[in-house]
């Protein structure tokens, strides 16, 4: 019994971790290439203003709540705009987690990872 509830339990978790990429083909005119440009102009401006508001400590809801306040953010959705606080957070913690400093013992010297 044991067994069969692993062996299930087993092929759940590898189903969970098995990601499939599906590739489906896009083409766009060059009348769309300027919306385009402008919605990443503006992901970008949200990811690098989030960034630095997690710099001085804001919570994500605070964050959002000052996002109506930015200049030339016109085009964007919701689910865009919280995309954009997400990727400035991931930013955020992988630079946290980048500055442990990382000690060797052969040169007694500590170096920064960057």
């Amino acid at each position: 019994m044991f067994f069969y509830l692993f062996s299930i339990y087993r092929k759940l978790i590898c189903n969970y971790f098995l990601l499939k990429t599906i590739k489906l083909p896009y083409n766009t005119t060059p009348d769309n290439y300027p919306l385009i440009s402008n919605i990443i102009r503006e992901q970008t401006i949200i990811k690098k203003w989030s960034y630095k508001r997690f710099k001085e400590n804001k919570s994500e809801k605070e964050i959002r709540k000052l996002i109506p306040t930015l200049n030339n953010i016109n085009i964007i959705d919701s689910w865009l705009t919280q995309s954009s606080i997400l990727d400035g957070k991931q930013v955020f913690l992988s630079k946290l987690r980048n500055k442990r400093r990382v000690k060797i013992p052969m040169e007694g010297i500590s170096w920064l990872r960057e």
